[in-house]
């Protein structure tokens, strides 16, 4: 839990410096860019925690990383701050809680859905219509496939999940029977 409000802490100071420099899409951009090499287990994490590199030789790697990404000044300094005060590794959870941040100062959710194949464009539309209306909110749609669901699809949309799969009302059926 202290790692999830470390997190919240940082991305809301960062959130304050990008509403004030208007680019809060843009350093939310750079975040989902680079969230993944600061996950745990990532090569960067591993010399970034790696007390055998000194601070300075580890400043040179996250320059040289910030450069190679084109990141702009905000977020440089930003990650040179986590890494002096030593919260670099919070950084993923620090890109997700500024992400939801961005997203509600936006006026948009996120929505997934998993479902056996892929949707068709016209039907992936009207969901995106339907979570819209429900919603009152703009919704960025992420597709994945998962052929074991056999049929129907599992939105989550926000912090719900709607379970609308084959798989699931078999269980439900399996479970009523056996009771």
């Amino acid at each position: 839990m202290i790692r999830g409000s470390v997190a919240r802490r940082y991305a809301k100071a960062l959130m304050q410096v990008a509403q004030k420099a208007d680019q809060v899409d843009a350093i939310a951009g750079e975040l989902e860019v680079m969230a993944p090499f600061f996950a745990h287990g990532s090569e960067l994490m591993g010399v970034m925690r790696n007390p055998a590199f000194g601070l300075a030789d580890r400043r040179k790697v996250l320059a040289a990383v910030s450069e190679k990404a084109r990141l702009g000044p905000n977020l440089r300094r930003f990650l040179e701050l986590l890494l002096e005060r030593e919260r670099i590794d919070a950084m993923p959870g620090i890109a997700r809680a500024f992400q939801e941040m961005a997203d509600q100062v936006a006026g948009r959710v996120r929505a997934e859905v998993v479902s056996a194949e892929p949707l068709g464009a016209a039907y992936r539309r009207r969901l995106v219509e339907v979570l819209e209306k429900s919603t009152a909110r703009k919704v960025l749609l992420t597709e994945k496939v998962d052929p074991t669901l056999l049929g129907g699809m599992v939105t989550t949309l926000g912090d719900k999940r709607f379970d609308g799969s084959l798989k699931n009302r078999l269980e439900r059926i399996r479970a009523t029977l056996v009771h």
